[in-house]
C-alpha cells in the first residue's frame, strides 16, 4: 500500500473538495446498484505492477462512469 494525497476522503488541506471526492461520486455507485454509504469514505492506494495483472471475477465492474453531472 502507498500513501494517497487525502482528496478522495476530504482530508487533504488544500482539497476543492471538503468532503472529499469520494462523497460526489457515491451517488454514482448507488445508481448502478453499489450502495457504499455506509463505509467510510477513503481509498487503499495500492502499488502493483500491471503487467500480467488480471481482475478475476470482479462483484461489481462499472466503465464510462460520468463522474460529474
Amino acid at each position: 500500500m502507498v500513501e494517497g494525497y487525502g482528496v478522495a476522503s476530504g482530508q487533504a488541506d488544500d482539497t476543492p473538495y471538503p468532503a472529499g471526492s469520494i462523497a460526489l461520486q457515491l451517488p454514482h455507485f448507488r445508481a448502478r446498484g453499489l450502495d457504499l454509504g455506509h463505509l467510510h469514505p477513503a481509498t487503499i492506494n495500492v502499488e502493483i505492477d500491471a503487467r500480467g495483472f488480471v481482475m478475476r471475477d470482479p462483484a461489481y465492474r462499472f466503465e464510462r462512469i460520468p463522474w460529474f453531472t
